[in-house]
């Protein structure tokens, strides 16, 4: 793996990326990308805390990955508010189809296809070999 300059970025082997991606990532956050990981054009990955991608996993374009949000107390301006973080994890042979969401806290196991124009969520249950789709993700059917 190649370090990036604050080391918490973390890239593997054969990792290619699309034209218009953004990888942004606070000083306290990780990224780890593992080997052989296509990611398209127009992907946002934004760390807070950790997001780790494991090989041989497809990304398709517009997809938005980020593992923390603004807390949303009331009486104080949200901008004016902390982030509130919790890690991604995706897993090997993985595929995000396009237009696709991954919020905080979401775990996508191992050969995981999730749709296109789909919402992952912390309380996604996620099986491993599964299609999943939808705002929020729900299981089509097992890989065959």
């Amino acid at each position: 793996m190649r370090n990036i300059p604050k080391g918490n970025i973390q890239l593997g082997n054969n990792v290619t990326f699309g034209f218009n991606c953004t990888l942004e990532v606070t000083p306290q956050g990780q990224l780890i990308i593992e080997d052989n990981v296509n990611i398209t054009q127009n992907v946002l990955i934004s760390s807070n805390a950790k997001i780790y991608i494991a090989s041989a996993t497809l990304i398709g374009e517009n997809v938005s990955i980020r593992d923390s949000d603004h807390a949303t107390r009331k009486g104080i301006k949200i901008q004016q508010q902390e982030l509130v973080s919790e890690a991604i994890s995706i897993g090997k042979d993985v595929w995000i189809g396009a237009n696709t969401i991954v919020l905080k806290g979401s775990d996508i196991k191992d050969g995981c296809v999730i749709g296109a124009n789909s919402l992952v969520l912390e309380k996604s249950i996620l099986e491993s070999n599964t299609i999943f789709a939808g705002n929020p993700v729900q299981k089509i059917k097992e890989r065959d």
